[in-house]
C-alpha cells in the first residue's frame, strides 16, 4: 500500500503499476503527473486531488474505489473477467471512460463528462452510469455491454450513442 498523508504538495511521476493507493491528506495537493496502472484499491479519505491529464488503468484484482471528491482525467477499466469492484460513491471521469473488461461494477454512480467505449461482452453489476458533459458526448457501444444500473442522460447537447449496447438491466431499456 502506498499512502500519501501530510500537508506537504506531492505528486505521482511512476509510470508503471502501483498497488492499493490511500490518500489521507491534511493540506496540500495531489498530482497525478504520470499516466500509471493501479491494480488494487484507491482509497481517498481526505484531501486535493490533481488528476491533470492523466490516463489511470485500473487492472487486475477485486477492490473498492472510494473517490471521496476525487476526479479522473482519463479512466481505463480492465480489471479482468473474474474481478468484482465496488465503487462506494460518486466517480468521476472529467474526459474519457474506456471499459475494457470487468466481471461486476456495484454502486456508485460512474459520471462521464467525455466520451465511453466499451469493449466488454458480459459486465455486470448495478452501477449507474450518468452522462455529464457540458459539450456533445459519445457513448460507443459497438454492441458491447455496460453494468446493469441505470443510464442517466444530463446533459443538454447531447449524448451520440454508437453502434447498439447490450442493455439487460432493469431501467437501462
Amino acid at each position: 500500500e502506498i499512502k500519501f498523508m501530510g500537508s506537504a504538495n506531492q505528486s505521482i511521476t511512476y509510470p508503471g503499476s502501483l498497488p492499493n493507493l490511500k490518500f489521507d491528506k491534511t493540506g496540500g495537493t495531489v498530482s497525478f503527473d504520470a499516466n500509471f496502472t493501479a491494480s488494487r484499491n484507491i482509497i481517498n479519505l481526505s484531501g486535493t486531488i490533481d488528476p491533470k491529464t492523466s490516463t489511470i488503468t485500473l487492472s487486475t484484482n477485486h477492490s473498492t474505489i472510494t473517490p471521496n471528491g476525487m476526479e479522473f482525467y482519463n479512466l481505463v477499466w480492465n480489471r479482468g473477467n473474474s474481478a468484482d469492484t465496488s465503487v462506494t460513491d460518486e466517480l468521476v471521469i472529467r474526459n474519457d471512460f474506456t471499459l475494457t473488461t470487468a466481471n461486476q461494477i456495484n454502486t456508485g454512480p460512474i459520471v462521464v463528462k467525455g466520451s465511453f467505449t466499451t469493449t466488454d461482452s458480459s459486465v455486470t453489476g448495478n452501477a449507474q452510469l450518468i452522462f455529464r458533459g457540458s459539450g456533445a458526448q459519445t457513448a460507443n457501444f459497438n454492441g458491447f455491454d455496460i453494468p446493469n444500473g441505470l443510464v442517466t442522460i444530463d446533459n443538454s447537447a447531447g449524448v451520440t450513442f454508437v453502434g447498439t449496447a447490450s442493455l439487460n438491466g432493469s431501467g437501462e431499456d
